[in-house]
């Protein structure tokens, strides 16, 4: 995906925002999950030392996601993402395992046990990581009370490490999910439109990009529509450039009204705007003159009617995506040139 822009020129300072609050999420749970990964070291090692038979070992596998989902983040290793995700379900697995056969938790080191969880949820299972930590929470800590109550042993520690575990899961949710929030916001700003509300021409590479591959591997049709406002240089130079801004909303909000639930309306440029439509090429041209006759038909306060040329391409299998729109430009362009408000198809390939 590339680098995202506004139109305003501040392409620098969204790109960066966006970069920092990844950066941000990232460092954020990647820090605790290493922290996790030496507290669970030092405890590992401790116990070693005083001659435990196995505790050790269980300790030291917990460190496996711990260690390495940073790693994997850091290296960016994104090929193995399932391999990183069975040992964040095996590494939970033991905590789970210990609250039932070991004496957790009946020591202090069980809050550090605790702690590993959230932070290796959120970062190897993302989205699902939240709700994920709270399934385990109330697995294990139910699991833990009904064995010790049902022992009757005073249930040591179980508050301190109950508490700092939905501490920590609650922060974490509220953390990820505000930054989630700030990303999604500064990505809508820099791909939106500011004065029409449409996506914008920066936008284009990413929507396309899985409607090519849907094409490609399904054999899925795909066209565009390209279209550019008859004359409207007149409409700015007559009646201002707060008109022509006018005019270019309501003929956004006109046309998106009328716009299939799976195409996307994309303003290219000044008043040239491009329909990516995953339709035929006998639908797209169906789509274009409606949008025509709608316009036609639109009645203005300032003047008395505004058309629009079209031009419609279908994407062959294979082809360049440049190579595609400026096929439909060269239709539009037939357009113009044949007497405006009328629809063009470019048909190369087709015959």
């Amino acid at each position: 995906m590339p680098t995202p822009r506004v139109p305003d020129g501040s392409q620098l300072a969204v790109g960066d925002v966006l970069h920092r609050a990844r950066v941000l999420e990232t460092r954020l749970i990647s820090g605790m999950s290493l922290v996790a990964a030496i507290l669970l070291l030092y405890y590992g090692t401790q116990d070693l030392r005083e001659g435990s038979s196995w505790l050790w070992a269980v300790e030291y596998a917990m460190m496996l996601p711990s260690l390495t989902l940073p790693l994997m983040i850091l290296f960016r290793i994104d090929r193995y993402e399932h391999v990183f995700r069975v040992l964040v379900v095996s590494g939970l697995a033991l905590v789970y395992y210990m609250a039932i056969w070991d004496e957790l938790p009946g020591d202090i080191s069980s809050l550090f046990w605790v702690l590993t969880v959230p932070p290796v949820a959120f970062l190897g299972l993302r989205e699902g990581g939240i709700l994920f930590s709270i399934a385990f929470g109330m697995l294990y800590y139910g699991t833990t009370a009904y064995r010790y109550l049902f022992r009757g042993v005073t249930l040591f520690h179980f508050q301190e490490s109950l508490l700092s575990y939905w501490i920590t899961t609650i922060a974490l949710a509220m953390l990820v999910t505000i930054l989630r929030w700030y990303r999604e916001a500064w990505s809508h700003l820099a791909h939106t439109d500011p004065l029409t509300g449409a996506v914008n021409r920066l936008a284009f590479d990413h929507l396309v990009a899985p409607l090519l591959e849907r094409a490609a591997k399904e054999g899925h049709p795909l066209s565009v529509i390209m279209f550019d406002l008859d004359d409207f240089k007149r409409i700015n130079d007559t009646y201002g450039h707060g008109v022509g801004d006018h005019v270019l909303r309501e003929v956004v909000h006109l046309f998106q009204k009328a716009l299939p639930g799976d195409a996307v309306l994309i303003r290219w440029g000044g008043e040239e705007f491009l329909v990516l439509l995953p339709r035929t090429l006998e639908e797209a041209l169906a789509l274009a003159e409606r949008f025509r006759e709608l316009l036609a038909s639109r009645e203005w306060s300032h003047f008395p009617r505004l058309t629009a040329s079209f031009g419609v391409a279908a994407y062959h299998s294979g082809e360049g995506v440049d190579h595609w729109v400026s096929r439909a430009d060269r239709a539009l362009y037939r357009a113009k040139h044949e007497g405006k408000n009328c629809v063009r198809v470019d048909h190369e390939g087709l015959m």
